[in-house]
Order: structure tokens, then C-alpha cells, then sequence
């Protein structure tokens, strides 16, 4: 991740990720973000040698938007964010007549998309434990068990993520890490352990949209044999996708409350592209987020 600094006489540039001075590394607490990045770039700025800027790195909101891939981010945000998150993995964009937020790239799958929304909480005013970015969204693609509770085409919101694969076996004779008495979220000082479900906040304001435990895999269901064996394990799932647990344990450990808006593409177990509505599903993404950026009450 590339870091911004500047000193007092008002000087800039980049730190080098691998300079003992990088926050990440040597100064953990002293994120870049707010008064953390400033009181960084005053004690230690004269010490830097600037290299180059492409952009400035934006400093914090008090929400952030995440989006698994830069494909999902142009189509709900448009071309304006593609350079940015290729070259940086972090754009400002807004919605409706919203401020910009910050957008960043959490990463395709449940592997690297925790890793990658972590680093994107504390590069934009989260910490370990709780700091300043109080609440994020993650949003994109995803696809529907039952297209009568979450029709092709709409947007949905979850009110869990529910980890699906990770344990041991395989069809009828799998059993989940919960179940085999694993936690996948430790617990800390400060919050409990979690299982294979992660609770996720729903702002009143998406009152209008289906709601449901979203469903988080490490694989998409590939036919529709794969897709009644997940159904009937998860009754209550409304769509599957592959982020959405991962992030949620990244939040948890930051205290950043988590909201997860997912447009729903196409039936799981359909593998034909052909089939996918991914424009009208991320168009109802951003429909919700739209409605989302307009409510005082979720801003504050």
C-alpha cells in the first residue's frame, strides 16, 4: 500500500512500503488517516525523500465502500474509478448527490478478499480493536437460490454471512468448522467468538429490499445438483457469493459495522454467461446504494 506524508513546510510524496518508517510496519497505531497521518508527516516528513505522486491518497470517511473486483466497481461507479483502484487498489467516487466515499478492492474470493478488506479498513481509519471508520459497505454480484425471495435483476441485503465449505468432507458427509468445534473468528478482549455465521448490520433504510442470510463460498455451486445440496444445508440462504463472510470477520475485529448489498445476477448453479444479468443486478446495487448515501440517520 502506498502511503502519503508531508511536513510542516507543506512538502510531499510517497513512503516506500518497504522503509522502516512505512505506519504498517514500524508505527502500526499511525494509520494515514486524519490527525494519525498529519502528526506522521509532522514528526517524521523531514526525514522522507519523496518519490514521485501519481494521486494523493484520500484520507478517511467515516464509511467505506468495498467492492470485490474492479470489473463490479466500473459498472456500479463508472470509468472513472478503473485507473485508480488498478493502480492503487482505492478510488473517491459517490452516488446520487452524495459527498465521494472512498471505494477500494477487497479481492475475488473468500481467500484474499478478508486480507484485502482489512487492509483497506486500516488504511482508511479503522485499527485493530476499533478506530475511526465506524461503518463499510461491500457490495457486487451474486446469485439467488429462489428467485421468488430474490428475483434476478434485484438488489438484497444481508442480515448474516454464513460461511459454507470451510470444515471437512464433502456432500453428504461434510461438516462445518462450527460443527467440528472450531471458531474461524477468535475471540478478543473485546468481543466474542464467532462461528460460522457473522452478523451483519442492516440500516433501516434498506427496509425496501430482501433480506436474508447471504451465503459465502470458497467455490460457486456448478450445477444444480451442488446448488439443492447447499439449499438444503442453508434453508434460510437467499443468495449465494464469495466474499461477503471473509470481510465480515475483517470488520469484526476493527469494530467497523459491515453492510452487505449484493445484486443477484443469475441463479446458482447456472455456469452460462449468457444467462447473467450482471448490469441490471449492480444497477440495483447502486439504486440501494443511492438510497443509502440520501439517509442522515446511517451517516451520522
Amino acid at each position: 500500500m502506498r502511503i502519503r506524508w508531508d511536513n510542516e513546510k507543506g512538502e510531499g510524496g510517497y513512503l516506500d512500503p518497504k522503509s522502516p518508517l512505512h505506519p504498517q510496519s514500524a508505527f502500526p497505531s499511525c494509520l494515514p488517516c486524519c490527525d494519525g497521518r498529519r502528526e506522521f508527516g509532522r514528526v517524521y516528513g523531514s526525514l522522507l525523500r519523496p518519490t514521485a505522486p501519481r494521486r494523493p491518497v484520500p484520507l478517511c470517511d467515516c464509511m467505506l465502500v468495498i467492492v470485490p473486483t474492479v470489473f463490479e466497481a466500473v459498472h456500479l461507479l463508472g470509468e472513472g474509478v478503473r485507473e485508480p483502484l488498478l493502480a492503487d487498489g482505492v478510488a473517491r467516487a459517490g452516488v446520487g448527490d452524495s459527498p465521494p466515499w472512498t471505494v477500494a478492492t477487497c479481492g475475488f474470493g473468500l481467500a484474499s478478499s478478508g486480507i484485502g478488506a482489512l487492509t483497506a479498513m486500516l488504511a482508511h481509519g479503522a485499527a485493530i480493536g476499533g478506530g475511526a471508520l465506524r461503518r463499510a459497505v461491500l457490495v457486487g454480484i451474486s446469485g439467488t437460490f429462489d428467485t421468488g425471495r430474490a428475483p434476478i435483476g434485484a438488489a438484497v441485503v444481508g442480515t448474516e454471512a454464513v460461511c459454507e465449505g470451510i470444515g471437512a468432507g464433502t456432500g453428504d458427509g461434510f461438516v462445518a468448522a462450527s460443527t467440528m468445534g472450531w471458531s474461524q473468528g477468535h475471540a478478543r478482549s473485546w468481543l466474542p467468538a464467532c462461528g460460522d455465521r457473522a452478523e451483519l448490520a442492516t440500516p433501516d433504510a434498506l427496509r425496501g429490499l430482501a433480506a436474508g442470510p447471504i451465503l459465502s463460498v470458497a467455490a460457486a455451486s456448478g450445477d444444480v445438483p451442488h446448488r439443492n445440496d447447499r439449499a438444503a444445508r442453508h434453508p434460510d440462504a437467499i443468495v449465494e457469493e464469495m466474499e461477503g463472510y471473509a470481510v465480515a470477520l475483517a470488520a469484526r475485529l476493527c469494530r467497523v459495522e459491515l453492510t452487505i448489498i449484493r445484486g443477484v445476477s443469475d441463479l446458482v448453479g447456472d455456469r452460462n454467461p449468457a444467462n447473467w444479468e450482471v448490469p441490471r443486478a449492480l444497477s440495483a446495487v447502486r439504486m440501494a446504494l443511492t438510497t443509502l448515501a440520501g439517509d442522515p440517520a446511517w451517516q451520522a
